[in-house]
């Protein structure tokens, strides 16, 4: 109570309080502020850092699922490559020539050798040319 009576007998410290009060509630504000404006980009960068970890996580889930299936593909090509090789071999081609078409070895007089022109010049050409 004595600072309202020293304030009412002196109003130039009334003015100097109330002035005092503007400042300080001011320099409050701008702290809060401050405080608020921190607390948003701590918040924005941690939503952002979440945010990429968790993109990280997609594409590596992404790198083992094509990762996987590249193993499985290449398991499918060697089976198929050895599928091909067992198919093409001479043994399974006589095979299959004797057993399920009725096929044998052809005889001197059977086989003929078609030739094309070309390939006929060449031949007597090389026949010439022995000594």
């Amino acid at each position: 109570m004595t600072t309202n009576v020293a304030m009412q007998k002196n109003p130039s410290r009334r003015i100097a309080s109330a002035t005092m009060g503007t400042r300080e509630r001011a320099m409050r504000s701008r702290l809060l502020k401050r405080v608020i404006g921190l607390m948003l980009l701590a918040t924005v960068l941690s939503i952002v850092h979440v945010w990429s970890r968790v993109q990280v996580l997609n594409v590596r889930y992404a790198i083992t699922d094509v990762q996987q299936r590249v193993e499985r593909l290449s398991k499918t090509v060697a089976h198929v490559e050895s599928l091909v090789e067992s198919l093409q071999s001479a043994e399974r081609l006589t095979r299959v020539a004797r057993e399920e078409l009725g096929l044998s070895t052809p005889t001197a007089g059977q086989v003929v050798i078609v030739r094309t022109p070309e390939q006929e010049a060449t031949r007597q050409a090389a026949v010439l040319e022995r000594p």
